[in-house]
């Protein structure tokens, strides 16, 4: 996304916007088709289905959202492993029409899928253009307001700051939305007003890029150690949103040693420290891994211990 956004070209700036907007890495599914007959049963959100790959490799996945006796339209959730090396080889959402997809490991166009106790059935779908995604950069935003202003323990702080100043939940997607457009934004009643037209194209992209940076994932970070702590004082088990917070504070693109060309704020600091002279464990050298992203690290890290014990508050 980020290549088309800096292209300095209009198309290129709506490309980045599909994938904005559409995904293409993250939360895989595919719309599939019954088409021997309907389901005989209700089948619960999260039923365990299977069927075949394109390589006709098994591939495992659920089903997502409820279905009643009688349906025929199934969403299969691909299931997707937590280590980067053996994720998902089903790419599809926007990335298709850059010619960047993957569907070595999509499900078959047509087969037979197991679901659960409902039985098997014969299934068809187009590969292309119904491997979709659900999650998304524009989807942080847009579920702001679900996620952080009306959940069990909401409003989470953080995020009720920027709440009240921009006097909208969704304002991260409509800053980055704007500023891709050359468009005007306004937010609230009006009350904040960020007016992109007649910006070049490389100020737009920057201001679009630094608005999902700054504004959309610094708030879903936060949301993922809420949604953790809220977790451990249920007596739930909290480290895989806590591992979530720590994945998108680092991208996909890091490495695990951390000297990747990363996008998020791992890259952002390590950038920034040469600048401000705050690089190093001594946060004084102009040179290395930033001294905040050690801080961060070592914090992340001591949460381990902090779950095993129970300490939640500690976690803050």
């Amino acid at each position: 996304m980020k290549t088309q956004l800096f292209a300095n070209d209009e198309d290129d700036i709506r490309k980045a916007l599909n994938i904005y907007n559409n995904g293409g890495h993250a939360g895989q599914y595919a719309e599939i088709t019954l088409t021997n007959r309907a389901l005989t049963a209700a089948v619960p959100d999260g039923t365990i289905a299977l069927g075949t790959d394109l390589q006709n490799a098994d591939v495992q996945g659920t089903v997502y959202g409820k279905r009643s006796n009688g349906d025929t339209n199934i969403v299969f959730l691909y299931d997707i492993s937590e280590v980067q090396s053996n994720y998902l080889d089903c790419q599809v959402g926007a990335l298709q029409e850059l010619g960047l997809e993957r569907t070595r490991r999509c499900l078959a166009a047509s087969g037979t899928i197991k679901i659960g106790e409902a039985g098997s059935y014969s299934y068809n779908y187009d590969v292309s253009s119904q491997n979709k995604n659900l999650i998304t950069l524009a989807s942080f935003s847009t579920l702001a307001s679900s996620n952080m202003l009306s959940c069990a323990n909401c409003p989470h702080k953080t995020f009720e700051k920027f709440y009240k100043f921009y006097g909208e939940a969704s304002f991260a997607d409509k800053w980055v939305v704007s500023a891709a457009q050359a468009a005007r934004a306004e937010f609230g009643q009006q009350t904040k007003v960020a007016d992109f037209g007649g910006l070049s194209f490389d100020a737009r992209a920057n201001a679009s890029y630094y608005g999902i940076v700054l504004l959309t994932m610094f708030n879903q970070v936060i949301y993922q150690m809420e949604a953790s702590i809220d977790k451990c004082h249920s007596n739930e088990d909290g480290r895989h949103e806590w591992d979530l917070a720590a994945a998108y504070h680092a991208g996909s693109l890091e490495g695990t040693d951390g000297n990747g060309d990363g996008n998020m704020f791992h890259q952002l600091a390590d950038d920034l420290c040469m600048e401000t002279k705050t690089c190093g464990r001594s946060s004084a050298g102009l040179s290395g891994r930033s001294y905040v992203n050690r801080m961060i690290l070592d914090n992340l890290r001591d949460a381990k211990r902090y779950f095993t014990s129970r300490q939640c508050d500690s976690l803050r």
